[in-house]
């Protein structure tokens, strides 16, 4: 099976199909540092493969999901339509690309925090979803359940329309026992047990919150290992909330690596690790392993 993910993220609410030029990426193996020639190259050899003589047809439509700039002719056929077809024909595209994949081999599309989503992600999601019923594909949605959000609605109409199809997965919170395994698989070693009741009480059965806690606690130095044990060097203050253990991270890195972050945060760009450690050493690349949970 070929899985495709995609995840929205706060800052590209704005940013129409965001997770879906993620998952199309992914389709062509580019990361969001290849250049527009590069994806333009990889997107026409692509299509072509899987479309046949229908690749030229489909590609102004799906270059423009991806964003790219259209060469003058194909710029002018898209004006020719109005606004509404384009994005019809859009939706169209997208979707005999997915059931052309999925003949070829099992297809399974991840898209990750739908809370995140825009608008234009979602319907396009909902025009995407029948694909199930007509050859091997597979959707794992994932998302807050949150009945105030659009995503909400989305996920509860495929739940409705393809309940034979549909299987719910709702996340609880960690229990004591598991968040004290989480706990010490990150610290790689056993924990006091007044560290790991206090951390259990303050996680709250948030697993994120573990292991930046455990992080935090190494990088202070208030944790050794000796002989498979973790040991308090010192006293451990846990921090009270996600953000306090963040903060507490940023506040101990050099001022440029804190200028950079800051610079990411304001213009929203994915943390893609192009830095390396030897330009920035107080900011090292994290690649936390990733883990699909969620309903499908």
């Amino acid at each position: 099976m070929r899985f495709l993910a995609g995840h929205a993220v706060s800052y590209a609410e704005t940013i129409p199909y965001w997770p879906v030029r993620e998952l199309l990426r992914g389709w062509l193996g580019l990361g969001v540092s290849e250049s527009e020639a590069r994806v333009r190259l990889e997107l026409r050899a692509e299509l072509a493969s899987v479309l046949g003589h229908e690749a030229d047809e489909a590609y102004p439509f799906l270059a423009g999901l991806l964003g790219l700039a259209l060469e003058s002719d194909q710029e002018q056929r898209m004006r020719d339509f109005a606004s509404d077809a384009v994005q019809r024909q859009t939706i169209d595209w997208l979707y005999e690309l997915v059931s052309a994949l999925a003949r070829k081999r099992p297809l399974c599309l991840v898209l990750e925090d739908l809370h995140w989503s825009d608008e234009a992600t979602l319907s396009l999601l909902d025009e995407l979803l029948p694909a199930v019923e007509q050859g091997a594909v597979a959707f794992v949605l994932v998302h807050r359940s949150d009945p105030d959000h659009p995503a909400w609605h989305v996920v509860d109409r495929a739940r409705r329309r393809f309940r034979r199809m549909f299987v719910d997965v709702g996340l609880e919170p960690l229990t004591d026992a598991d968040a004290r395994k989480l706990a010490e698989a990150d610290a790689g070693g056993q924990l006091p047990e007044e560290l790991a009741q206090l951390l259990a009480e303050r996680a709250g059965g948030n697993p994120y919150f573990v292991g930046e806690a455990i992080r935090d606690l190494y990088e202070r130095g208030a944790l050794t290992l000796d002989d498979g044990r973790v040991v308090l060097a010192g006293g451990a203050s846990i921090p009270a909330a996600v953000q306090e253990a963040l903060q507490a991270r940023l506040d101990r890195l050099d001022a440029e690596a804190r200028e950079l972050l800051t610079t990411a945060a304001v213009t929203g760009v994915p943390s893609a690790c192009h830095c390396s450690s030897g330009s920035f050493p107080g900011l090292g690349c994290y690649r936390p392993s990733q883990s699909c949970n969620g309903s499908s």
